[in-house]
């Protein structure tokens, strides 16, 4: 049967000491000391009448179920110059560091818990419209920066929530007349233009056990790669304003250039976050 000692004894007709008193009450550092320093005074089933039958009126709101959400509905684009950094076409998604995965805003949800529930079930859902691009080198070779997403879970990426996020345009690069790297829009073999729509939701979750008393949160990141230098050779390939026209040539009609910086983008739509544990 569960117990918990007091270690101030009450005597007939002597003064009360009151932090005594209140130290039987509830003691800050000692395990199964003081009568509310323990969930539930200690009590086990060996306390109870074998028909006692927990009523409505025994839990208080929020002790074996709690919930929390939050949530967004205004649209947000997240740009490869402010969400990726030079040096992130070096890592790859499975071992980049959590540090370079960035949150998405209105995608998280923070939730204290007073004691160590028995789980956790975090679940998260978000609209998508991606521009992930896919570039056709001048040395032959493909060029996909990545973009993925995945969630934090009090700090630290959770690897099984990882995903990429497929390439949607397709770019081609080439040298003009004058030989001037550029990226064509052009319907000329490789150094082809093709335009994909990927519209996507997502809804997903993770479940913790034994989640311990304290702070948690849950935050929907991205992870965006930058598309590098315009040459092509090594690295991957980008359609930079200062070096780079954009051809915007049809059916072989006079050359149109413009300077253009291309960016990979993620725009997020209506988005939430939310958890419920069990005691």
């Amino acid at each position: 049967m569960g117990t918990i000692p007091t270690s101030y004894v009450y005597q007939d007709e002597q003064k009360l000491d009151l932090d005594g008193h209140n130290k039987n009450i509830y003691s800050v550092g000692g395990l199964n000391e003081g009568i509310m320093s323990t969930a539930n005074g200690a009590l086990e089933a060996s306390n109870l009448d074998t028909n006692f039958r927990v009523q409505p009126e025994h839990v208080q709101t929020e002790e074996a179920l709690r919930l929390r959400q939050d949530y967004a509905t205004d649209e947000v684009d997240l740009f490869e110059d402010a969400f990726a950094k030079s040096e992130e076409y070096t890592y790859t998604i499975a071992n980049a560091p959590d540090n370079l995965w960035r949150g998405v805003p209105g995608a998280a949800v923070r939730l204290y818990l007073p004691y160590t529930v028995s789980a956790a079930v975090w679940q998260w859902s978000f609209f998508i419209n991606p521009f992930r691009c896919k570039v056709t080198k001048m040395d032959g070779t493909f060029s996909a920066p990545e973009v993925a997403v995945a969630v934090k879970l009090d700090g630290s990426i959770i690897a099984h929530t990882k995903r990429s996020i497929p390439t949607v345009h397709t770019y081609g690069q080439n040298l003009d007349s004058s030989g001037v790297p550029v990226v064509s829009t052009s319907n000329n073999g490789w150094s082809g233009y093709i335009s994909g729509q990927a519209c996507q939701w997502y809804d997903m979750s993770h479940m913790t056990t034994n989640t311990a008393a304290g702070w948690h949160d849950l935050q929907l990141c991205v992870y965006m790669e930058t598309t590098g230098t315009v040459t092509g050779v090594g690295g991957n390939a980008r359609a930079d304003g200062s070096s780079t026209a954009l051809n915007l040539r049809r059916n072989n009609a006079s050359s149109l250039f413009h300077n253009n910086i291309v960016n990979q983008r993620l725009s997020f739509g209506v988005r939430n976050a939310r958890v419920i544990t069990i005691l």
